[in-house]
C-alpha cells in the first residue's frame, strides 16, 4: 500500500495557514461598531510611538476646514488634508472630526492594519457626515 509522506514543517504550515484564514464568526457586520481611543498618542513596546495632529488647511479661510497628520516617532507617515473615502475635497468641518478619525487611523497602524484606509461605512459609524 502506498503510503503519503507528510513532512512536519509541511503540516506547520497547513496550521499556519488554517488560523490565518479563520473568521471572526462572534460579530454581526450590520451592527458595527467602531470604538477609538481618546488618547492622541498610542504607544507599545513592540512598535513605534505612533502620535497625530490636527491642523487647520487655511487660517484665512475657515470654509477648507481641517486636517490631520499621522506620526511614526515624530516623522510624517500620512498628511490628510480632506476627508478620506470621498470623492472631491471634502474636508473635516470641525477639529474633534478630524481628531476622531486620525485616532482611528493611528488605532489601524498600531494594529498592523494594513493600508491603514478609511471606508464611506467606517466614517458613517464614525459620526463623520459629508456636506
Amino acid at each position: 500500500m502506498n503510503r503519503i509522506k507528510t513532512s512536519p514543517l509541511f503540516i506547520l504550515l497547513f496550521i499556519a495557514f488554517f488560523y490565518s484564514c479563520k473568521s471572526n464568526t462572534g460579530s454581526d457586520s450590520s451592527s458595527d461598531t467602531i470604538n477609538i481611543s481618546s488618547t492622541n498618542i498610542i504607544e507599545s513596546t513592540n512598535s513605534p510611538a505612533i502620535s497625530y495632529n490636527v491642523f487647520m488647511n487655511d487660517s484665512s479661510n475657515k470654509s477648507l476646514g481641517f486636517g490631520y497628520n499621522i506620526l511614526l516617532n515624530n516623522t510624517p507617515y500620512i498628511h490628510q488634508s480632506a476627508i478620506p473615502a470621498v470623492g472631491g475635497n471634502h474636508f473635516f468641518q470641525t477639529e474633534e472630526q478630524a481628531k476622531t478619525v486620525a485616532s482611528f487611523v493611528s488605532y489601524k497602524i498600531q494594529n498592523n492594519i494594513m493600508p491603514p484606509t478609511i471606508t464611506q461605512h467606517e466614517l458613517d459609524s464614525l459620526g463623520i457626515s459629508i456636506k
